[in-house]
């Protein structure tokens, strides 16, 4: 019995150790289950899916490529491209993209206009190739050039440029763009081809010649590739006797020496050297290079409109505009320039802008002008007018003063007769009078200070110097051939250098009882004036004139009665 039982345990024993082992085996086999599935109850090891292949944004050459990646498990490409085949020989591999998930988007380009491509993508999964399904599509064709609205560049009185850009060549080159020109209210057009200004930026410019004067034009755009012709909006243009430009540079371009009917030329718009070169030759200035010419030439012109820019070649040879600045030598020997309205915009005026235009008989100081400098040589100069609004100088009797009417800035040279100097003028410029053929001037009691050369080279016959002037400074009568009497008030005390240089004066009056001192040049060229001239002294004074090492060379001193 004791042994029975034994070998019942025994058996027991086994039984629960098979089950134990049976037990673990089962739940070995159910972790491996669950770590070998999906939620779905799938294997980690399925193919990943490829789907909702798209393309979208297609246009002449290129397209917008769409595909959802969908990894299952552990399973995913390593590699993911998209493939395009078609009918035009081509077929196209976009680059890979490493571990693609969800949706991969990409753009190709190189495609060729209206023609059928075929589309799939494909994954590589250790070495094995998942293709989608294949779609079709075709790219957009080519058309006809897209151009934009036409303008006017630059317009004169019988001719005109016009400027249109290509916005588009329509995937075809562009063999031919201009302009379709008639008359307003005819139907019949001529078409005149344009050039292109810039292949980078498509622009293109139409020269149009042999307008007439104060007719209306209809003007439209074209450009033709080889699928059709785009033809633009029509602009209606009339032509004036005004000259426009809407860059500076053309002038020359769209007026012709022949086309001007009269002694008239009035601009607008943008004007550079090259511009103001074209004018100088039409007012009469010395042609810089080229042919001689001989006409037509103007003699008034009207630029109040332009605004003159930096650039272009030089205006005489060896300087150049610069912006709104009227500058040395711009306008000068301008032989047969008798007026001119300068810019609005214009804010300096510099020295002999004018100098040598002698037949130059009027001039407007604009508004905006701050810095004003005269010009020599402008001997039909008249009147210089200041316009009205300006801060800087104020204009009376054709003179140009300070804005407080105590300084001469700018006298005329054509002024000719008698100039009554305003009261409150307390200072002559330097060469305030310098050339000019004013005969005589009437200086107020007030002014105490001339500047040099203020009177040299004038017509001036006679001139009285006020008492509160202390210094005759240098240049001041010199070239002055027509002077004949000189009056220095009481309080000279010097005499500069040239004073009386190429002078044919007959009467010196002094009222100076104490000699002034004179420089050693004062009569360089003309010491015959010792001989002819007479020396009046204040009464009294003869003899300390006479004992004088300058005064007394004078042959004949008298006193004032």
């Amino acid at each position: 019995m004791a042994q029975l039982v034994s070998v019942l345990n025994s058996d027991i024993m086994i039984f629960k150790i098979a089950y134990r082992i049976l037990v673990l085996m089962a739940m070995i086999f159910v972790a491996l289950a669950f770590s070998g599935c999906s939620k779905s109850g799938e294997p980690s090891h399925l193919e990943p899916i490829i789907s909702d292949l798209e393309v979208d944004e297609v246009s002449r050459t290129s397209a917008r490529l769409s595909a959802m990646v969908e990894n299952r498990g552990n399973g995913s490409f390593e590699r993911f491209h998209f493939v395009i085949t078609g009918d035009c020989d081509i077929e196209i591999r976009t680059e890979d993209i490493d571990r693609p998930s969800g949706k991969v988007v990409t753009t190709v380009a190189g495609l060729r206009p209206g023609c059928e491509y075929r589309l799939y993508a494909e994954g590589v999964r250790n070495n094995a190739v998942v293709k989608s399904e294949t779609l079709s599509f075709f790219t957009l064709p080519n058309d006809p050039p897209t151009i934009s609205a036409l303008s006017v560049v630059a317009a004169g009185p019988t001719a005109a440029i016009l400027e249109f850009d290509v916005v588009s060549d329509g995937g075809e080159r562009v063999y031919e763009a201009g302009c379709y020109l008639k008359r307003s209210g005819e139907t019949s057009s001529v078409n005149i081809e344009a050039y292109n200004l810039s292949e980078s930026k498509g622009t293109y410019l139409v020269h149009i010649n042999s307008l007439e004067k104060h007719s209306d034009y209809v003007i439209s755009p074209y450009a033709v590739n080889s699928v059709g012709e785009t033809v633009g909006d029509e602009v209606i243009f009339s032509t004036t006797d005004a000259v426009s430009l809407s860059r500076p540079g053309d002038l020359g371009m769209i007026l012709k020496d022949d086309e001007l009917t009269d002694d008239t030329l009035s601009i607008s718009g943008y004007m550079n050297g090259d511009d103001f070169r074209c004018v100088r030759r039409l007012a009469g200035a010395p042609v810089i290079s080229g042919a001689d010419y001989h006409g037509p030439y103007i003699s008034h012109l009207d630029i109040s409109d332009v605004v003159i820019s930096a650039g272009g070649a030089s205006y005489d040879g060896s300087r150049f505009t610069e912006p709104d600045i009227i500058t040395t030598g711009l306008f000068a020997s301008c032989d047969r320039l008798e007026s001119v309205a300068l810019p609005l915009s214009v804010h300096t005026i510099q020295r002999n802008a004018f100098s040598g235009s002698r037949n130059l008989k009027s001039l407007t100081v604009p508004a905006m002008v701050s810095s004003l400098s005269p010009s020599a040589d402008c001997d039909a100069l008249e009147r210089i007018d200041v316009s009205e609004g300006n801060a800087t100088f104020n204009g009376h009797d054709g003179v140009v003063f300070n804005s407080g009417m105590t300084e001469i800035v700018w006298f005329p040279h054509g002024k000719s007769g008698e100039f009554i100097v305003p009261a409150m003028i307390t200072e002559i410029g330097e060469e305030a009078f310098a050339s000019c053929r004013i005969e005589k001037v009437i200086l107020p009691n007030g002014v105490h200070e001339i500047g040099r050369n203020a009177f040299a080279g004038s017509m001036l016959r006679e001139i009285m110097i006020p008492d509160n002037v202390r210094n005759i400074r240098e240049g001041l009568f010199q070239n002055c051939g027509a002077l004949k009497r000189v009056e220095l008030g009481t309080s000279v005390e010097s005499v500069g250098d040239y004073v009386f240089d190429n002078c044919m004066i007959d009467e010196i009056r002094l009222h100076s009882s104490i000699p002034p001192y004179v420089s050693a040049n004062a009569l360089s060229n003309n010491l015959g004036l010792l001989d002819h001239c007479k020396l009046i002294v204040p009464s009294g004074s003869k003899p300390i004139y006479r004992n004088h090492s300058w005064w007394g060379r004078f042959n004949s001193i008298s006193e004032i009665e």
